[in-house]
C-alpha cells in the first residue's frame, strides 16, 4: 500500500532530483509561487514500504472569482507527476485515488498537471520550442541583428540586486513583491536562474534584459524588459536570438514559451497573439505542451467548457468576419 508524506524541502528537492525532475519541481520554485494569496502547499513524496516511488507536486490555490479551489500553479499546470515504482499500472491507480479523496476533502473543482496522466483528459496547449547548433530567425530578425550589432552588446549580469531595480525601472511598474525577488535571488544564487542585460556600446547602463530558467538540457524564458526607444532599435531581437544562441551553443533547448493560437483551449487576447508571432520569428517548432486535467465538480466543468466553446466559436466568427 502506497504512504503519502509531506516531507522538508530538502528531502522533496533531493528525492525529485533522482527521479529527474526539473526547475518547476524545485522547493524555491514553491517557496515563489506561494507567495501568492489563497495558495496552499501540498505536496507529498510516495512510498512504497520505506522506498520513495514518487512525487505528487500539488499546490490549492482558491480562486475567488469563481469560488472554486483547484490542484493549479499559478492558474496553470502543476509540474509533472514524478514516478520510479515497479508497478505502474498499480501504483497509478491507487495515486489517482488518493488525488480524488485529496479533492473530496478539500472539495476541490479540478487538477491540471503537466504530462500525459491515465485517464485525465488531455489539455490542448503549445509552446515553441528551439534546438540545434543555431538561431534559425526569420529574414526580419536576421536583418534587426545585422544592422544592431554594433550597437549593442549583451553580457551576463552579475549583480542580482541592481539588476531587479534596473529591471522595474525599465518595465515602469513594480513587477515583483520584495519577497519574490528575495526567492528570486537565491534561485539565482543556485544558478537556476540566469541573467542577461543588453546594453548601448559606450559608457551607458543596461537598457533590457532577458532572465532564464535553467535544467541540465533544457533552458526556459521567464521575464524580459526592454526600454521603449531600445525596443524599437530592435535591441529586445539581438538581446534575446544571443541569449538563444549562448544555450544553445552549449546543448541545451530552449523553451521559449507559450505559443497560443486561436482555436486553443483558452482563447488567446490579440497581445498574447502578437507574442506568439514575434517568438516565431527566432525559428524553432511548435510543439504539443503535453499536460492533463481531471474535473471533480461536474456543474463546474459544464462551466468551463461552455465557455471555451463560446470562445471558439466567438474566435471563429472573427476570423471569418
Amino acid at each position: 500500500m502506497l504512504k503519502f508524506v509531506h516531507v522538508s524541502d530538502e528531502k522533496w528537492d533531493r528525492e525529485c532530483n533522482d527521479m529527474g525532475g526539473t526547475w518547476k519541481h524545485r522547493s524555491l520554485w514553491y517557496q515563489y509561487k506561494l507567495l501568492s494569496p489563497n495558495t496552499y502547499d501540498c505536496r507529498k513524496l510516495i512510498y512504497d514500504g520505506e522506498r520513495v516511488v514518487g512525487a505528487l507536486p500539488l499546490m490549492l490555490e482558491d480562486n475567488l472569482t469563481e469560488g472554486t479551489s483547484q490542484y493549479t500553479m499559478g492558474g496553470g499546470p502543476l509540474p509533472s507527476l514524478l514516478y520510479c515504482g515497479s508497478h505502474e499500472y498499480r501504483d497509478m491507480e491507487n495515486i489517482l485515488d488518493h488525488v480524488k479523496e485529496l479533492s473530496k476533502t478539500n472539495d476541490v473543482a479540478r487538477i491540471h498537471i503537466d504530462g500525459d496522466v491515465p485517464s485525465y483528459d488531455a489539455y490542448t496547449a503549445y509552446h515553441r520550442v528551439i534546438s540545434g547548433g543555431t538561431v534559425n530567425v526569420s529574414h526580419g530578425n536576421a536583418k534587426i541583428i545585422a544592422a544592431m550589432s554594433d550597437k549593442y552588446k549583451v553580457e551576463n549580469e552579475n549583480n542580482f540586486v541592481y539588476f531587479s531595480n534596473k529591471y522595474e525601472e525599465i518595465a515602469g511598474k513594480s513587477t515583483h513583491t520584495d519577497k519574490q525577488w528575495s526567492v528570486l535571488r537565491l534561485m539565482y544564487g543556485l544558478g537556476i536562474m540566469q541573467v542577461y542585460r543588453i546594453t548601448r556600446l559606450g559608457d551607458y547602463p543596461p537598457c533590457g534584459y532577458v532572465a532564464i530558467f535553467v535544467d541540465n538540457n533544457s533552458a526556459y524564458y521567464a521575464m524580459g524588459a526592454v526600454e521603449e526607444q531600445a525596443k524599437k532599435d530592435g535591441a529586445g531581437v539581438v538581446l534575446l536570438s544571443s541569449v538563444i544562441s549562448s544555450m544553445l551553443h552549449i546543448g541545451r533547448i530552449f523553451d521559449i514559451g507559450e505559443q497560443p493560437y486561436p482555436s486553443s483551449v483558452c482563447g488567446p487576447t490579440g497581445k498574447e497573439l502578437t507574442i506568439a508571432q514575434f517568438k516565431r520569428g527566432f525559428g524553432g517548432v511548435t510543439v504539443r505542451d503535453r499536460s492533463s486535467e481531471m474535473f471533480f465538480n461536474v456543474v463546474y466543468k459544464r462551466k468551463v467548457y461552455a465557455e471555451r466553446l463560446e470562445q471558439e466559436i466567438q474566435q471563429h466568427v472573427e476570423v471569418r468576419g
